[in-house]
């Protein structure tokens, strides 16, 4: 009884660690052209995408990253790119471009490269810059405009505040 208890415990500690070693989860968007090419690589990344704890599928009104795939056939395979933006929920929604990749091969090949992209993209480290970086440029503009708005109040009131009431 107590060593099965102590294997459910252990199994548990394991299971969390692996769930919360994960860190946030990216909620992911992947659209694409109108055309089999490109529709093919989209659901091979949707697939990918999906069997992992770090990403989730969702709509493109709640993703945290939206991608977009566009390819066109050739002779030697299909050529692809893959254009991929963050919208930062920490930075009020501003969107960052993560660089474009373009691959050429079959979909299979197009669609690993894309994900592999994907996951080097959106590192927490990766993430956490664009959050902080935008959140740190957002509060200088915001202190300038304050600092500035409070001078010009200043000045109009003849170099005195007014006084309250």
């Amino acid at each position: 009884m107590i060593r099965r208890f102590v294997l459910c415990a252990a199994a548990l500690l394991i299971l969390s660690a692996i769930a919360f070693g994960q860190g946030q989860v990216v909620k992911v968007n992947v659209d694409s052209a109108d055309n089999e090419e490109s529709k093919s690589v989209a659901s091979i990344l949707r697939g990918k995408i999906g069997s992992t704890l770090r990403y989730a599928l969702t709509e493109p009104t709640s993703a945290d990253v939206l991608i977009q795939v566009l390819c066109v056939s050739g002779r030697d395979g299909s050529a692809c790119a893959e254009q991929a933006t963050y919208y930062s929920a920490k930075a009020y929604g501003t969107a960052f471009g993560l660089a474009t990749q373009v691959s050429l091969g079959d979909a299979k090949e197009v669609a690993q490269g894309f994900f592999d992209h994907l996951v080097e993209q959106t590192s927490a480290e990766k993430l956490q810059s664009y959050d902080t970086s935008q959140l740190f440029s957002m509060n200088k503009i915001w202190a300038k405009g304050y600092a500035e708005g409070f001078a010009d109040a200043h000045e109009s009131c003849g170099g005195k505040l007014p006084k309250k009431n």
